[in-house]
């Protein structure tokens, strides 16, 4: 499918960009699909109607917060037959993705519907989103244009190059587990100045899942559609627990075949650094400023932000407390806040007599550092019933085991012992 220039510049700059990729008709479908799941006083033909506060798959939040971005995932998406027929591993997006790894697939990962509604000049933010690597496994990202994508109206933006340095940075081959070098290169490239991938309807947009990238704002007229998700080996598991080495196309025959003074050469774009830039998250610019765990962001949008750095501070070999009023977390070895405040209401944790402090600000979530033997948690003051589970982290993630999961009742204290 792809030609040897084409996988050469996917090799350099870390994504391709193909026309026409998906038939108009298909795009028609998923943009009104996309229509099915916008809430229902907004008009396709009335802008001023596309405003408020609202929620997709993610959380609820007001327009402005979540710079325009909608996220609608899951459902009757995974097994949608235009999407099947359009995107599978077993379908042209498939072969595009295999073209690229030169080895056989897993099942295409949906990430879902995602549309960037087009806010006015008046919304004024500090800088670009900031940019990231995804914090689940996946070889090659790739996102269909559904409708044409002009400059300056929501198309991704890509920091071409950044692969190449942030992969062998990472202490996996395809999970997010950030080093003391990651950190150091993502500083130097996020500082720089990424460019803007717009678009036609039936674009693609496919890249490598170590480089840098971020949505836009959308300021054009029309809402940006698309359509998102992931390719990998079918033997991708078993990449989750490697660490990389310095051959970025280890795991990639079809680059790895290329003569090295194709795959190795420069990228094709120098970045400018961003004027002004600061490594900290752009915060929207108002009459009054919205801080990350302000009293009026809904606390669906705090339990997604602190999901997302959680996600992205694990370390194999970690141990985890957490407790949560949310039976759902009761057998749930992933770190995701799903249940209440519960420091607030006066609910204190101690590690063999130590106060824990929460990382997050719903359930009650720490690290804890202890040496092999016999321990002891005590939770003081809950008012509630809730589970209390100790996690350690293996990779890949989602082998990751509970060690102790019990029960507690409302009470003045509850100890728990366990044993590491």
């Amino acid at each position: 499918m792809l030609s040897d220039i084409q996988i050469g510049f996917f090799a350099r700059n870390g994504f391709l960009h193909l026309k026409d990729f998906v038939d108009p008709e298909t795009c028609r479908i998923l943009v009104d699909h996309t229509w099915t799941r916008m809430p229902a006083e907004w008009k396709r033909d009335d802008q001023t109607s596309w405003t408020g506060q609202l929620r997709d798959s993610c959380h609820l939040a007001d327009l402005r917060v979540r710079r325009g971005l909608l996220q609608f995932q899951k459902g009757d998406l995974l097994d949608h037959p235009i999407i099947q027929a359009a995107f599978s591993a077993d379908n042209r997006g498939g072969e595009l993705a295999r073209s690229l790894i030169g080895h056989r697939l897993a099942k295409m990962r949906v990430r879902g519907l995602y549309a960037i509604v087009p806010l006015p000049e008046t919304i004024k933010y500090k800088g670009l989103a900031r940019p990231h690597i995804e914090s689940h496994p996946a070889q090659l990202i790739a996102l269909y244009y559904l409708a044409d994508v002009v400059p300056g109206g929501g198309g991704l933006l890509v920091w071409p190059g950044s692969h190449r340095e942030l992969y062998p940075s990472m202490g996996s081959k395809l999970e997010h587990v950030a080093t003391p070098e990651y950190e150091a290169v993502y500083r130097k490239w996020a500082r720089l100045q990424p460019i803007e991938m717009s678009g036609a309807r039936g674009d693609v947009v496919i890249i490598h899942h170590r480089l840098l990238h971020a949505p836009s704002v959308n300021r054009s007229p029309n809402i940006r559609y698309g359509f998102l998700c992931d390719y990998q080996r079918d033997d991708f598991r078993s990449l989750c627990a490697m660490k990389p080495s310095a051959d970025l196309w280890e795991d990639w025959p079809a680059v790895s075949a290329l003569p090295s003074s194709v795959r190795e050469a420069s990228p094709d774009f120098e970045l400018a650094e961003q004027i002004g830039w600061v490594d900290d998250r752009p915060m929207l610019v108002q009459s009054q400023t919205l801080s990350d765990h302000s009293q009026d962001i809904d606390p669906s949008s705090i339990r997604k932000a602190d999901a997302s750095i959680l996600a992205r501070s694990r370390q194999d070999g970690d141990l985890w407390v957490a407790v949560s009023d949310d039976p759902a977390s009761a057998s749930d070895s992933e770190l995701f806040p799903r249940g209440s405040d519960l420091a607030a209401n006066g609910t204190v944790v101690r590690l063999d007599g130590v106060d824990l402090t929460s990382v997050c600000r719903y359930d009650f979530i720490a690290k804890i550092l202890v040496d092999a033997g016999r321990h002891s948690l005590v939770v003081s003051n809950l008012d509630r019933t809730a589970w209390l589970r100790v996690i350690k982290i293996r990779l890949p993630f989602h082998r990751s085991q509970i060690l102790v999961s019990v029960p507690l009742p409302p009470a003045r204290e509850s100890t728990v012992p366990f044993d590491c």
